[in-house]
Parts: C-alpha cells; sequence; structure tokens
C-alpha cells in the first residue's frame, strides 16, 4: 500500500484541514499500520471533505481487504 498526498477533486486546492480520523478495523490496522496517518480533511478553498493522505492498494492487497465473503 503506498500513500498518495492528492488534492482536492472539487478545486485542484492543496489546502486541507483536518478534521478527523477514520476508523480502521484491527486486522487492517495490523496488516497496513501506515493507514493510522490517513485522516479526513475537509478543502479550506470549496469544503469537500476526501482522505489525505490517499492510500493506494494493489490488487493483491485488495483481496485481502475484500475478501470473498464481501
Amino acid at each position: 500500500m503506498e500513500l498518495k498526498h492528492i488534492a482536492c477533486d472539487v478545486c485542484g486546492s492543496m489546502r486541507p484541514s483536518v478534521v478527523g480520523f477514520p476508523p480502521i478495523e484491527d486486522r487492517l490496522a495490523r496488516k497496513f499500520p501506515s493507514l493510522s496517518g490517513v485522516a479526513v480533511v475537509r478543502c479550506r478553498n470549496c469544503g469537500f471533505y476526501f482522505l489525505d493522505p490517499l492510500p493506494v492498494f494493489t490488487a493483491h492487497e485488495l483481496s485481502f481487504i475484500y475478501d470473498s465473503a464481501y
């Protein structure tokens, strides 16, 4: 998994403000410890909410996250 800092999808601004942190289930936190650095942010320019940095998963990692029961 890689973490990418991204611009706001709505206005392109790179000025987010952290508003909180998403809940991460234990099995994912153990497998991907860097997820603890992901925040829910609000664009200071337009108010759009998104994750920053954005986690980018490989197909193999996604198969771990979304098992056959999903």
